[in-house]
């Protein structure tokens, strides 16, 4: 497995995935606009998601180059609350705040179908994470969850 684990194919299918609902929701315009939201509200929030999420996306890839480099399991940092915050920031603030800038009621289930292609794939990569780094890969795994964050964290 590369350093760049599932990340290709997570990307292309959620941009093939993407590009299908921006045509659904350009083709059924207004009716699938979020008029609920007032647009300043939904763009503010939306931005915010965005520069949170890339801030995030910078350090935690920082962090995994540095760790992979060297040959280590990084568990330290952001990777401290979850597994593969790389994809979750994708799938938890920077779509989600794209959707918003867009207001687009069809966009809500890019992050939906974006988590589903997260656990089909991400198998392969904890695979290889588990060969490479064994009992301290598995002691990870059990303490910290993959995309959302565990409120109880079990103490090892």
């Amino acid at each position: 497995m590369s350093r760049w684990g599932i990340g290709p194919a997570f990307t292309l299918l959620t941009l093939a995935y993407s590009a299908l609902v921006i045509i659904i929701h350009r083709a059924l315009l207004p009716s699938t606009r979020m008029e609920f939201i007032p647009a300043p509200v939904a763009t503010g929030c939306g931005v915010v998601l965005v520069a949170l999420g890339v801030l995030l996306w910078v350090v935690s890839l920082n962090a995994l180059h540095r760790a992979y480099s060297a040959g280590r399991l990084v568990t330290d940092g952001v990777y401290a609350y979850v597994r593969h915050p790389i994809y979750a920031v994708f799938i938890v603030l920077i779509v989600p705040g794209i959707v918003l800038m867009l207001r687009s009621l069809p966009g809500l289930t890019i992050p939906v179908f974006m988590y589903l292609i997260f656990r089909a794939l991400i198998g392969a990569e904890e695979d290889y994470l588990r060969a490479e780094f064994g009992e301290q890969y598995e002691s990870y795994h059990r303490r910290v969850g993959a995309v959302f964050p565990r409120l109880s964290r079990s103490r090892e």
